[in-house]
């Protein structure tokens, strides 16, 4: 089973790739600033599920976890950033890249015994 830290370094890992990703696709030159910034932040994102549903049992998946909330909130999310034109482009795949940090999570603990809850 995924530990905190696991979370954090995989949420990192996937959150700063995305972020490199999609600032490459676009020609967008990439500073150190902004990567470190968006590993560190997606480093963090990436324990939200269990700060929402502390890991204090096997079973302490509840809300944060839930498949069905997450699999509707978080698209709508990242389609509300993504048309928000009160953010740039690299805002916008920042912020994005913070929702595939925490999907990180979820994917993570979705292959273990427990795995996700369909809502709580």
């Amino acid at each position: 089973m995924a530990n905190g830290k696991t979370h954090m370094a995989l949420g990192a890992l996937i959150g700063t790739s995305n972020y490199i990703i999609q600032n490459k696709i676009n020609n967008q030159e990439i500073t150190f600033g902004e990567i470190f910034l968006t590993a560190l932040t997606s480093a963090g994102i990436g324990l939200i599920a269990d700060i929402i549903d502390p890991p204090t049992s096997p079973n302490h998946r509840s809300i944060g976890h839930s498949l069905l909330l997450n699999s509707i909130i978080l698209p709508k999310i990242w389609n509300f950033i993504e048309d928000n034109n009160n953010l740039n482009f690299k805002q916008k795949k920042f912020y994005q890249s913070l929702i595939a940090a925490h999907g990180s999570h979820l994917a993570l603990d979705s292959t273990t015994p427990r795995r996700l809850p369909l809502l709580v």
